[in-house]
């Protein structure tokens, strides 16, 4: 098998942000695409069996990370595979410099040497920009989440309840009955019916008559 000229599209894949915001790896995946001919067959068609690693610029073993795929299938000399389905593809390891990527085919279940090509720039550019992302969402001391007791705190180290906010929060609306709201301030000009500030018991109306039973005041 000869990989004849390697056409890679890298692609990034939407990243799958880790569960645990804190942790400091970033799992994702990336889409790779090349051509291939064998036996001189530039549109062979059918399933072989490859592993697509991540190398070093000047180290050709051990990979710095391998994936095997037992059923390649290649259509016309084209092939696609997605990395980190089986095997985890932090995006941290693309902070190393020069990186290559190495395709190793199986012939008849016989391992062939591994070819490689120098990985293009757009994988670091995914890495920069998530990388970023994964930074600002796992400032603590902006989002901190509880996971024992299944909490979110914002701007709160420490929530006491499912989401506890330390600050002020604006809503254009928000849905329950509200029953178990508590220091709710409520202009006086807002109330229809006025507690005496001599008796909490008793309130009392200024402004109009009262019916009581009727809508005749």
């Amino acid at each position: 098998m000869v990989f004849r000229k390697l056409l890679f599209i890298i692609l990034m894949v939407l990243p799958l942000l880790s569960p645990i915001l804190g942790v400091t790896k970033t799992p994702t995946n990336l889409v790779v695409q090349a051509n291939l001919s064998i036996g001189g067959i530039a549109n062979y068609s059918g399933g072989i069996k490859m592993d697509v690693g991540l190398y070093k610029e000047d180290i050709d073993d051990p990979a710095l990370w391998k994936e095997s795929f037992s059923n390649v299938n290649v259509v016309n000399g084209a092939f696609s595979v997605i990395l980190g389905q089986s095997v985890t593809l932090n995006a941290e390891l693309f902070e190393s410099d020069n990186l290559r990527i190495g395709f190793t085919p199986y012939i008849n279940g016989e391992k062939q040497p591994i070819d490689f090509t120098t990985l293009k720039s757009v994988p670091y550019s995914f890495h920069s920009e998530i990388s970023s992302r994964a930074e600002r969402l796992t400032n603590e001391q902006l989002i901190k989440l509880d996971e024992t007791n299944m909490r979110v705190g914002i701007n709160n180290l420490n929530p006491q309840y499912t989401l506890d906010v330390v600050g002020t929060v604006n809503a254009s609306t928000f849905v329950g009955d509200g029953s178990l709201l508590t220091n709710i301030q409520v202009s006086d000009e807002r109330l229809v019916w006025l507690k005496s500030p001599q008796n909490q018991n008793n309130i009392y109306y200024t402004s109009g008559n009262v019916g009581i039973h009727t809508k005749n005041t």
